[in-house]
């Protein structure tokens, strides 16, 4: 059986240092490209989390992230998320298995769906026009080739299936914000979860 999330609230999450970030240098940048959907954070940034505990103790590298804005009543299609590494990218595209997702926002109301491919459906659209991802390439879906398999809120931070086909759907009047997270070294979801549930 496919693992889809894993909450991790018992582990403690630098909060004031994220809304600081987005409220002092990467809001800015959103409002200047409201239509896009992601936000890169630079490197450097990634700095607030060289004290955190749950990092060090298990000799975790945060690799790349980005703020997640999706507006009110309003679907972010469904795609697979591709691996950091320009070098990676430049061969194809090599899926990313996991992410941590830490809302920023209230997100009731809102879901983060999954989905598989149904028999025999191949289509999908693909290139840079489509990419929420700051003009990487990232491989989307046609919904009408899918069939939804779970769903979440993320209220709360969790750790979420990224290789899997998933989607956002924003069914409330407000908009859904979250901060993303991927991590050195690679590996497996169920490997992740049980590293920090220990």
């Amino acid at each position: 059986m496919c693992m889809y999330h894993f909450f991790v609230t018992h582990l403690r999450m630098p909060m004031l240092k994220i809304h600081r970030l987005w409220h002092g240098r990467y809001l800015a940048e959103h409002l200047a490209r409201p239509k896009k959907n992601t936000v890169s954070v630079k490197r450097e940034d990634l700095a607030i989390f060289d004290d955190v505990p749950w990092i060090k103790d298990n000799n975790l590298k945060p690799i790349s992230a980005f703020f997640g804005v999706t507006p009110p009543r309003s679907i972010m299609p469904p795609h697979r998320d591709p691996s950091s590494d320009p070098k990676v990218i430049e061969k194809g595209f090599i899926y990313h298995p996991w992410a941590l997702n830490i809302p920023l926002t209230c997100d009731i109301g809102s879901r983060m769906l999954w989905h598989r491919v149904r028999p025999g459906a191949i289509t999908r659209l693909e290139g840079e026009g489509h990419s929420p991802y700051n003009n990487i390439r990232v491989p989307f879906a046609d919904p009408k080739d899918l069939v939804e398999m779970a769903s979440m809120c993320l209220d709360r931070p969790a750790l979420v299936n990224t290789f899997e086909w998933h989607s956002v759907a924003n069914d409330t009047d407000d908009t859904r914000l979250i901060f993303s997270m991927r991590f050195d070294p690679l590996m497996t979801l169920p490997q992740a979860a049980s590293l920090f549930s220990t």
